[in-house]
């Protein structure tokens, strides 16, 4: 169907978080929506390396491990301010977090660390119009001596561009 409106844009980025014998697997899925039109856009690009947890004091929990070699970039034109919002398909195993922070923009506001999980989370706050800017992504995947070893397995974190 054609209504002058570009299809969204999206992006992948994929990232291998890792303890022990376990990983897991983040995706990175950014969704344009066509409400905020062709002027309003959210993408991302870059892949995470993988990162693997393989490090203790002895007597303490597991380092986690931290990326922030992905980017996203964020066009808002028209409209009010936007947010960005961010979730996985599904919740990581018990003992484990995966964490998310966007830089903000100029003018917005980034809500720092946040723990992702299957509920839709706000990330960044008060995008401005007008708004261009490439900004970086930082993940952060840690675990606990109590998740044990978690077998491989696999998450997809959506990022959305809201009103």
């Amino acid at each position: 169907m054609s209504n002058g409106i570009p299809p969204p844009s999206r992006s992948a980025s994929r990232g291998m978080l890792n303890r022990s014998r376990s990983a897991v697997v983040i995706l990175a899925l950014l969704l344009g929506s066509r409400i905020l039109g062709a002027q309003n856009s959210l993408s991302v690009s870059g892949s995470p390396p993988l990162l693997r947890i393989s490090t203790a004091v002895a007597g303490s929990q597991p380092n986690p491990v931290t990326t922030a070699t992905t980017t996203y970039t964020v066009q808002v034109s028209s409209g009010g301010s936007r947010r960005i919002t961010g979730r996985l398909s599904a919740a990581v195993p018990a003992g484990t977090t995966v964490t998310v922070s966007l830089a903000a923009p100029p003018g917005a506001t980034s809500l720092g660390p946040v723990v992702l999980d299957a509920t839709e989370r706000d990330l960044v706050i008060n995008i401005p119009r007008p708004t261009n800017a490439t900004l970086t992504i930082t993940y952060v995947f840690s675990g606990t001596v109590t998740a044990g070893v978690v077998a491989n397995n696999s998450r997809s974190v959506t990022l959305r561009l809201r009103v």
